[in-house]
């Protein structure tokens, strides 16, 4: 499907053994729509489900993947910046890692079974998705055609150990994280992960030897003994 797409990613629905797939392709038909599914009522199911059913992950795939099997397939005709864009009212924190995309499956694999042992209470889905290589030298997609894969904690839930379990096997699969989104690692790690770090630091004190662009993180991270 990414193969045969314009875009194409999909989320995996924790405690289902199922997901669903969104895939972008140019048109000339004219605009329409099916019905669409608001994914903050979709959201809210899931953490009632979770709530309702995590003495029983068994029980709790059951009735998901029961009910994921009544959704119909959407199909929306419009704008793009009308078809990429939605509204995501239900808040959490998010921790995102580019890989390469041939380590891509390996990595959920991993990642699905430690959730699904581990952190009964985690309900929002992961998020996977394939983005091109470009040239850009701090770009996660640097060289290299990527799959992207993010996982979610609720905003009221404390999301550190999820993402501590998880943080590793993307790494393990070189992964390289999102940098508007929650990571740990340090100028060191940056520096092993991305073959233009160094030139990019050489540029970046050139431009700005005061520092005034910097906040406190990134005074730690992008630092030329990296």
């Amino acid at each position: 499907m990414a193969d045969n797409n314009r875009n194409f990613e999909f989320y995996y629905i924790p405690f289902t053994g199922m997901g669903w797939t969104d895939v972008h392709n140019i048109t000339d038909e004219l605009p329409g729509s099916t019905g669409r599914m608001d994914t903050n009522d979709g959201a809210n199911d899931l953490k009632l489900a979770r709530d309702m059913l995590s003495w029983s992950p068994a029980l709790r795939e059951v009735i998901l993947s029961t009910y994921m099997k009544t959704i119909d397939d959407e199909v929306v005709i419009e704008s793009s910046w009308k078809n990429y864009a939605n509204d995501r009212n239900v808040r959490f924190n998010e921790m995102e890692y580019h890989l390469p995309r041939e380590n891509g499956l390996k990595a959920l694999k991993e990642i699905r079974e430690v959730l699904e042992e581990n952190f009964h209470e985690v309900f929002f889905p992961i998020e996977f998705r394939y983005v091109k290589g470009d040239d850009i030298w701090l770009s996660p997609f640097y060289q290299r055609e990527t799959c992207s894969i993010a996982i979610h904690r609720f905003f009221e839930e404390d999301y550190r150990d999820f993402f501590n379990a998880i943080e590793p096997i993307l790494l393990k699969y070189h992964g390289r994280p999102h940098w508007g989104k929650l990571n740990k690692l340090t100028a060191r790690d940056c520096s092993r992960l991305y073959p233009k770090w160094k030139e990019f630091n050489l540029v970046r004190q050139q431009i700005d030897p005061q520092g005034k662009f910097l906040n406190s993180y990134l005074k730690q991270l992008l630092t030329l003994t990296a």
